[in-house]
């Protein structure tokens, strides 16, 4: 709690004279408030923004990435694939040059082979021999494989290459893969070979294919229907949604048609195709990578914009701290001027009516002086009542109050005549010495030390010699009043060279002035000096008389302690000219 009041800006508990209800009272606050809001929302609210739009740039370019990645994978796979169709290819290209058509056209030498190849788990589940025109020559498989070859609509037009692959369906709608090779005789006439591929090999392969990041292998044929099962499109006939393939790899992002069940919402699929068949080899890519990718990014994001958030607030707090303190500053230099107006509005009204009050009574004052003053004399020269002590007691009376009254109207005229100021130079140590001189008889009765102490690099001042001597006068004479006897009145004078300024404190040990009196000590006819007479003219005229030389007049008291009065005065002052 101690360090929220430490912290805490004057301006946050300053109420104003506002009606309605208690919350409106807090201008500052509320209009820090509302300063800190529309800050922060101009600040945090571009962050987001720009947060938002670079996270899904990020994200595109992350999905650009990986569609690279998956075509990619695609051209390798499918080169791996057709490495594998070219091993049956080699084992076709290695049988027809060891025994040759005639040999191969014979039942037994095809069972012999078959024979051989059953001790093998990846051999050939069905052959042909075929004749250069096409017609089958020798056909043999496997017991536990073997295929009528009524079953089978071969799709084959046997074209001139030395080697093929390619698919056909049986009548049972099983598809089939099967490789061809062209074997060429010493003679130049050539003949074909032609098997079937067990599927467990193929299906074993393209599983050992799967990868970490690798999730479904399949192989489809030209119009997408599927050769091989795939985890996520279904079994070997149905259809496979795949990206249209040119000459290159390519790669789409679709939907998971399984999304229920694993992968994701999205898939990465992948193709390309195998050698220069119409097959064509296609892969899944899991999103792993890209959902890695979004948690890294949106850490990297959430860190960068709560840290950014933190130093704006801090800063926007600052500012807007800064800023509404200003205001509050000028609001009470605002207020301080306006209350100094008014007092000087008050003053020239209290003057002028003041300097009327004074001429009116000054003229039935000079009757009575006059009339008192004959009374007086008369009584003086009768015999009968030059010695009745009581009726000249009665006259002097008269006389000594009228003077009293006399010496108020002078005041008050002084207190309300605009005189021009006559600049001269002058040496301050000596105005002070000179002042100290005409009130030393009364300090001396009262048994008041003074004490003057001048700065010796205090220089001569260009002012108003008269009103500083009054403007000293009447706070020495005030500080005097103020002390018992044995008190001590300080004089000082310092120089301000970077202000171009002096400054003059008269400092007593005296009852001192209350706080709520020093609110209302410059105001004409305020007087706390009831006992011996005071009018509460002479500290109204004396601030009167330090605005005239330029300068400026602060008050401290402490009860008890006593009372310090300092006066800033410049240099120089310049006489304005009406």
């Amino acid at each position: 709690m101690s360090l929220l009041k430490r912290i805490k800006v004057p301006f946050w508990d300053h109420r104003e004279r506002v009606a309605g209800a208690e919350g409106q009272q807090y201008i500052f606050r509320n209009k820090w408030k509302m300063l800190a809001a529309g800050v922060c929302l101009l600040t945090l609210v571009p962050l987001g923004v720009s947060s938002g739009f670079f996270y899904q740039n990020s994200k595109e370019q992350a999905i650009q990435e990986l569609l690279q990645e998956t075509r990619v994978y695609a051209a390798d796979t499918a080169l791996d694939v057709y490495m594998f169709f070219k091993q049956y290819i080699m084992v076709l290209s290695v049988l027809g040059s060891m025994y040759g058509r005639e040999q191969l056209a014979r039942p037994r030498v095809l069972e012999e082979i078959f024979a051989n190849m059953a001790k093998t788990d990846d051999a050939f589940i069905h052959l042909d021999v075929l004749g250069a025109e096409g017609h089958v020559l020798a056909s043999s498989c496997v017991n536990t494989h073997c295929i009528r070859h009524q079953a089978i609509e071969w799709i084959d037009d046997l074209h001139e290459e030395n080697f093929s692959m390619g698919h056909i369906a049986g009548r049972d709608g099983v598809r089939y893969l099967f490789v061809r090779v062209r074997i060429v005789e010493d003679d130049g006439s050539f003949f074909f070979l032609r098997g079937l591929l067990p599927s467990d090999a193929i299906s074993s392969f393209l599983r050992q294919l799967e990868l970490e990041d690798i999730v479904d292998v399949f192989i489809v044929d030209s119009n997408g229907n599927l050769l091989t099962p795939s985890y996520y499109f279904g079994k070997p006939g149905s259809k496979a949604v795949m990206p249209e393939s040119g000459d290159r790899p390519t790669a789409i992002m679709l939907k998971n048609p399984r999304a229920d069940q694993a992968g994701g919402s999205i898939l990465f699929c992948g193709t390309d195709f195998i050698g220069h068949s119409s097959m064509r080899l296609g892969l899944i890519v899991s999103e792993r990578n890209l959902e890695i990718f979004k948690g890294r990014i949106r850490h990297y994001i959430i860190g960068l914009v709560a840290l950014s958030s933190i130093f704006l607030l801090l800063v926007v707090f600052t500012l807007v701290t800064y800023v509404v303190q200003k205001l509050y500053q000028a609001d009470l230099r605002r207020r301080e001027y306006l209350n100094q107006a008014a007092r000087t509005d008050k003053l020239a009204s209290i003057g002028r009516l003041a300097a009327g009050v004074a001429h009116e009574i000054n003229n039935p004052l000079a009757i009575i002086n006059e009339k008192a003053g004959l009374l007086q004399d008369l009584l003086r020269y009768s015999d009968e009542y030059r010695e009745d002590e009581r009726l000249m007691a009665i006259t002097d009376a008269i006389i000594a109050a009228v003077q009293r009254a006399g010496i108020i109207t002078h005041r008050l005229l002084g207190f309300a005549r605009q005189m021009d100021t006559s600049v001269q130079a002058m040496d301050v140590e000596h105005m002070v010495r000179e002042v100290v001189g005409f009130i030393r008889k009364e300090a001396e009765y009262k048994d008041i030390t003074i004490v003057v102490d001048v700065d010796e690099d205090v220089p001569e001042i260009v002012s108003d010699r008269g009103k500083l001597q009054q403007i000293l006068l009447n706070l020495a004479n005030n500080a005097i009043a103020a002390m018992d006897r044995g008190g001590r009145l300080e004089i000082t004078v310092r120089n301000l060279p970077d202000e171009h300024a002096i400054v003059l404190s008269v400092r007593d040990n005296g009852c001192g002035i209350s706080e709520e009196n020093q609110k209302k000590v410059f105001e004409p006819f305020f007087s706390t000096r009831t006992q011996d007479g005071g009018t509460g003219l002479g500290l109204a005229i004396t601030y009167g008389l330090v605005r005239d030389l330029h300068g400026s007049m602060e008050l401290e008291s402490v009860v008890g302690e006593g009372t310090t009065f300092t006066i800033t005065l410049p240099y120089e002052i310049e006489v304005e000219e009406e």
